[in-house]
């Protein structure tokens, strides 16, 4: 049979015409073929209808479970949701079968004569019904398709019925009168009048018989279908229904049909509420159907606003335009609220959002409207344009000022209205001869004001006028813009040639004057006053001048690429002999845009050197910063065509109908042609980016000194090789001004974010790229790492203060005191500000560049800090790094438990060494009281970090996807605690985990435990001097025994120790512990501490590469972290009313037999911490949750023992939050006496 069918489905095709009459003929065999047509569309590899019986004698739920069991037994995919090659055109073919196949059985009168659609109908109704996937998908479309077929066919005989009904009308009602008999109506012709009236009735009789099995159709699988698990039959489903309406409103244009499409506009899936809203869009756009909609208007109005702001964009934009059409047929009252969408128009993010929005909002003014309502040559009048602008200004002051929009969302609204005709061409056709002189306004205006903000407002009014489609206008555009760089550039480079010239006269004279006498004639010492006061103002006049221009040609910068419209970068292209070699620029011709980042880095010298010494006229920090942002921005433009043309490259090759005609492209061009201008391209990006290093390390050392004994000529040298003196051999200096270390500060921290946001950009992006593209490898200078790494690490420290808090005064407090109350709490939140600041810039860095892990360890360290601001970044970094990696994030934590303990432990080997001196003193005693406090400090730092971590890992057990990392992230943590004694206090830090592991995984780690204690050597007995590390091990052990193992548990009652038996005596081989290692930045250091130490590494998983996230989603992220709430498919926030679950373990034995009362108190705490109810946990901290339905899963995993577990552990509830608390309190304390 299966032989049979397949040399059926290759030989030639029958006309469905031939099928058709056969059937006619042969009414006993009608359908098995089309029914096995079927089957094979769903996947069926063997025949499900046998050929010797006739279809109207099987038994319809024999023949169904048949397909089922045989369709359930492939276990293969289906033809209509393969994507596989040749399949793209079998769903479009599957529909044209069933439309041609009815249209067949019409044209044959089969339709009317038979039962063969009906038995079709049952048939697939039954099917669709189907738990097999394939089956329902399958079938599903082809009910659909059939009811379409069956929709057309009945619109089709309802416009004969009306045919025939009007030529009966026209023959009994006709006017004529007769020939012979003037003024005698004449008599219709009966004949002609039984005709028609035949036809009619024959029409009805059809028309209600194709009706009849029509609506066979949407009771057996529109009604049921509409709420299937698939969103794909779902939408199908919405667009059959929608095509009925279309085609046959008289029958479906009514609201119990009209209903499902409403009821869809809530539904979970983004493709569905699409589909629906386009169809509800056609229905709206007829004019015909605005009477029978306005009662389904009335009732789902709301909801159509509502999904303006649906989380998807697709969905919102068709719902405006659905808005639209609803408005053009006046069905939105005047009491509605239409904020709403209204407010879309400042949406910044969606341009086709925001310009859709905007065509709405002109809908409601009167103002608008007026050329499109006449002829297309109409003109709008000088004061209809007048009250147009007065409209939009209006507008925009209504939102601002009564909608929380923002001053700069004016920008956006401008971007909104200027595609549309109304607001753009009509406007610049009737002032055309005001163009120019308005260009020249913004010209004037650009050259003449210095605010940052107009500046930027300004040259953004620019940019949209070179992005205008009338060539004049952008002609005109483009003429000032080159006019308006042309004159900022001779500026700035005149202003230099001053700069330079005064501060090596400044130089000079500074150096001159140690060597000089003194004089002591007055007229002289007068003449010097002046000469200063002259020279002082002179570098004030150049220093505000260069500041201002530098701000002009930054904000230019930020919207167009300087490059192209300055002539002279034209010429700087080599020759063919010049772009062989790809990775120098020495035979570079450099363009004013390179020789302008030279001489920025020049002046960033000037400013960074001897900054104490510096006069104060040249102490602006925002020079500094503006001449980074050019540098930067430069380099961004510079990348721009080579990422541009990688992607076009990378997609061309992915297409299989462009792979040939590319490949033949590539091998014919060499090293010529395209290849050449990408290889310039990469030459200039490295050569901006060389200048870019230099101007960061200029800035990042302006706070060091050069070591005794290294000459000037020395330093350059280092330099000029990119191998700066090491930072940590310079000398650090300390700024008695505050103004000089704030200059510093500012500057310093400026260069951080730009060092950051450049390290997305290069770093490991082109490290595996092919040839020329590998050149732009990013190898990051040692000397710019450490400096990074020390500003981040001083200004943590910095930041780690505690919030100021003042004591109320009895007699109330003086102006003066508010006055300092107020600038204390101030610079105490610049700070937090800042830390924040530096923390976002980090934790971009380690998004970008997943394969290294100290930088997001360094982020996550400071869950425990106490800014607010700052863990709420850090809170915001670990969820976006947890969705996206869930496995690497456990890396991270890994990581940054392990950072802190080792500079624990470098702490106490000091503390050691400090304690062993025989000459012990006053300051060796203060020395050893501050390291013995920061221990102290650190380690309880190094609980409440473990007890955080654990806190974002969710409430109660891990997931099962989890369940195998987790349980390696633990055996790493076991494998680190147990190399050698002075780990053994790490396993603190792992016993906060413990409560997320089941029974089973607890089990595992108990075995793994015991295997690598029972290599140890010296195991000690329990007793009352037992060494505290010792003392832990036995504690973890306690806590992973008592807590599922129930063989444990008899042991201990029997008496027997925890203790594993000694069965080798030896020591695990490991290194000495590694030296501190502080939050690190750099992947150099931590290539060669991976190196020189594998066994160092946390092993949890073998590859996080493909775990990479965007800094762009983190940063949208950070900035909804506050007032956090949930946000479901319709975007309606709730509030995230979660329950809190606590998770205890239950005393189930009281384990009176041991022997040793202090071994049973530390079981007993044991216990107890295992029992942690995690009650500490914030709303932040846990997982989105749905519902009851989620905590019950929760309780499922957890076993049968959750349940009775819970009340214990209310009970330890408050003891253990007294002690967390204490420990708190504690740690406060002691930072502050430190600090002190």
């Amino acid at each position: 049979m299966s032989a049979r069918r397949g040399t059926r489905l290759r030989k030639k095709p029958t006309p469905i015409y031939q099928v058709v009459d056969t059937r006619s003929s042969a009414d006993e065999a009608e359908g098995p073929d089309e029914q096995q047509a079927d089957s094979d569309a769903c996947g069926s590899k063997d025949p499900c209808v046998p050929e010797t019986e006739p279809l109207a004698q099987l038994d319809m739920g024999d023949l169904v479970e048949y397909v089922v069991e045989d369709l359930g037994k492939a276990n293969e995919s289906y033809p209509i949701a393969s994507r596989g090659k040749g399949m793209k055109k079998f769903l479009r073919n599957f529909e044209e079968f069933w439309e041609v196949f009815v249209r067949e059985c019409y044209e044959s009168e089969i339709l009317f004569t038979s039962e063969i659609i009906s038995n079709f109908v049952d048939w697939l109704t039954t099917l669709s019904s189907s738990e097999v996937r394939a089956i329902r998908h399958t079938t599903s479309i082809a009910a659909f398709a059939l009811g379409n077929a069956l929709v057309d066919t009945a619109a089709s005989i309802s416009e004969q019925l009306a045919v025939a009904t009007r030529q009966l009308n026209a023959e009994t009602n006709s006017p004529a009168k007769s020939k012979t008999s003037p003024g005698v109506r004449k008599s219709p012709n009966a004949r002609k009048v039984a005709l028609l009236k035949d036809n009619m009735l024959l029409y009805e009789s059809r028309l209600q018989q194709v009706l009849k099995l029509v609506n066979l159709v949407f009771t057996g699988v529109v009604v049921h279908r509409y709420r299937d698990v698939m969103p794909e039959i779902r939408m199908v489903n919405m667009q059959c229904l929608g095509h009925w309406i279309t085609n046959l409103p008289d029958q479906f244009l009514k609201d119990n049909f009209l209903k499902y499409l409403g009821w869809l506009l809530n539904d979970k899936s983004s493709m569905v509420r699409v589909e629906v809203v386009r169809i509800l869009r056609r229905l709206y756009e007829n004019e015909a159907f605005t009477e029978k909609l306005e009662l389904f208007t009335s009732r789902f109005l709301p909801r159509y606003l509502g999904m303006c702001n649906d989380v998807d964009n697709a969905v919102v934009q068709e719902c405006i335009h659905l808005l639209i059409a609803v408005d053009k047929r006046s069905l939105i009252s005047s009491d509605i609220e239409l904020q709403p969408v209204e407010k879309l128009v400042f949406d910044a993010d969606n341009e086709d959002i925001r310009k859709a929005a905007a065509e709405f909002v002109c809908l409601q003014y009167d103002a608008f409207g007026v050329a499109v309502s006449k002829t297309k040559s109409a003109k709008l009048k000088k004061e209809q344009l007048n009250t147009q602008a007065i409209a939009l200004v209006e507008f925009a002051e209504e939102y601002i000022q009564n909608h929380g929009v923002p001053e700069t969302a004016v920008e956006t609204l401008v971007d909104a209205f200027w595609g549309l005709d109304d607001c753009r061409t009509e406007v610049i056709g009737h002032h055309s001869s005001h163009i120019k002189e308005m260009l020249e306004k913004l010209k004037h205006a650009y050259l003449v004001h210095s605010d940052e903000e107009l500046l930027t407002n300004l040259a953004l009014s620019i940019t949209h006028l070179l992005q205008t489609e009338h060539a004049s206008l952008k002609r005109e555009a483009e003429v000032i813009v080159h006019e308006l760089i042309q004159e900022t550039l001779d500026k700035i480079d005149d202003l230099l040639e001053d700069d330079a010239r005064l501060f090596e006269t400044l130089a000079t004279g500074a150096a001159d004057t140690p060597n000089g006498k003194p004089n002591g004639k007055n007229k002289k010492k007068t003449k010097a006053r002046k000469r200063k006061s002259v020279k002082t103002q002179e570098i004030t006049d150049v220093e505000y001048g260069l500041r201002i221009s530098l701000c002009r040609l930054k904000c230019l910068i930020r919207y167009l690429n300087i490059r192209e419209y300055i002539p002279l970068e034209s010429s700087s292209v080599p020759q063919a002999s010049d772009a062989e070699d790809s990775t120098t620029v020495s035979n570079l011709t450099l363009g004013r845009m390179d020789k302008l980042g030279a001489a920025l880095c020049d002046l960033l010298r000037r400013r960074t050197r001897s900054v104490a010494q510096l006069d104060e006229g040249f102490r602006q920090v925002d020079t500094l910063k503006h001449s980074l942002m050019i540098v930067y921005s430069d380099l961004l433009w510079l990348t721009n065509p080579i990422f541009k043309n990688a992607e076009d490259k990378r997609t061309s090759l992915s297409d299989p109908a462009n792979s040939g005609g590319v490949s033949g492209d590539v091998d014919s061009t060499g090293e010529g042609g395209l290849d050449s201008a990408v290889r310039l391209q990469i030459q200039k990006v490295c050569l901006s980016r060389a200048t870019l290093e230099e101007a960061l390390v200029s800035v990042l050392e302006m706070h060091l000194v050069k070591a005794h004994g290294t000459t000037d000529g020395e330093s350059k040298e280092s330099q000029e090789s990119n191998d700066s003196q090491p930072a940590a051999d310079m000398e650090e200096l300390v700024f008695e001004d505050d103004n000089v270390s704030a200059y510093v500060k500012e500057a310093q921290r400026f260069a951080f974010v730009t060092f950051c946001d450049a390290r997305c950009l290069f770093v490991e992006k082109f490290h595996e790229a092919t040839p020329p593209y590998d050149a732009l490898e990013w190898a990051l200078p040692k000397v710019l790492i450490l400096l990074t790494q020390m500003h981040f690490e001083n200004e943590m420290d910095d930041a780690e203060v505690e919030e100021p808090e003042f004591e109320d005064e009895a007699g109330g407090e003086t102006p003066a005191v508010a006055k300092e109350k107020a600038e204390a709490k101030r610079l105490w939140e610049e700070k937090q500000q800042r830390k924040a600041e530096l923390l976002v810039a980090l934790g971009r860095v380690s998004l970008c560049n997943p394969n290294k892990k100290h930088q997001a360890a360094a982020v996550l360290q400071y869950f425990t800090s106490n800014g607010k601001t700052s863990v709420e970044v850090v809170k915001a970094f670990g969820k976006q790094v947890k969705t996206e990696a869930p496995v690497r994030y456990l890396e991270i934590q890994m990581t940054a438990l392990r950072q802190l303990f080792n500079a624990i432990l470098v702490w106490k080997e000091d503390l050691e060494a400090a304690e062993a001196t025989d000459k012990p003193n006053e300051e060796a005693s203060a020395e050893q009281e501050e390291l013995k406090e920061k221990v102290e400090i650190n380690e309880l730092e190094l609980k409440e970090l473990a007890r955080r971590f654990s806190q974002s890992l969710g409430v109660g057990k891990i997931t099962s996807s989890l369940r195998a990392p987790f349980l390696r992230f633990l055996g790493e943590g076991v494998r680190f605690s147990l190399e050698k004694p002075t780990h053994f206090e790490f396993l603190e830090a792992m016993r906060a985990y413990l409560s997320h592991l089941d029974k089973s995984s607890t089990a595992q780690l108990r075995e793994r435990f015991t295997q690598r204690l029972e290599a140890l050597s010296d195991i000690p007995d329990d007793g009352e001097d037992l060494d505290p590390r010792w003392r832990v091990v036995f504690d973890f052990q306690a806590a992973i025994t008592t807590a599922t193992n129930t063989n444990a548990r008899k042991r201990v009652s029997n008496g027997e120790v925890l203790s594993p038996s000694l069965k080798r005596n030896r020591r695990s081989a490991s290194s000495e512990p590694t030296p501190t290692q502080a939050a690190s930045i750099a992947e150099e250091g931590e290539e060669a501490r991976n190196s020189n130490n594998v066994e160092d590494r946390p092993r949890i998983s073998g590859n996080d590469a493909g775990d990479e996230a965007k800094g762009k989603r983190f940063n949208d992220q950070l900035l909804n972290n506050e007032g956090e709430t949930h946000i479901d498919h319709g975007n309606r926030p709730e509030s995230p009313n979660h329950k809190r679950i606590a998770v205890a373990e239950k005393d189930v034995d009281s384990q009176e037999s041991i022997t040793h009362r202090k071994r049973l108190r530390q079981q007993q705490k044991a216990e107890d911490d295992a029992a942690f109810d995690e009650e500490g946990k914030t709303e932040e901290d846990s997982p989105p949750r749905r519902g009851d339905e989620e905590v019950a899963e929760v309780d499922t995993a957890v076993g049968g023992t959750e349940e009775s577990d819970h009340s214990d552990g209310q009970r330890q509830h408050k003891n253990d939050k007294a002690e967390e608390e204490d420990i708190n309190s504690r740690s406060t304390r002691r930072k502050r006496q430190r600090r002190e």
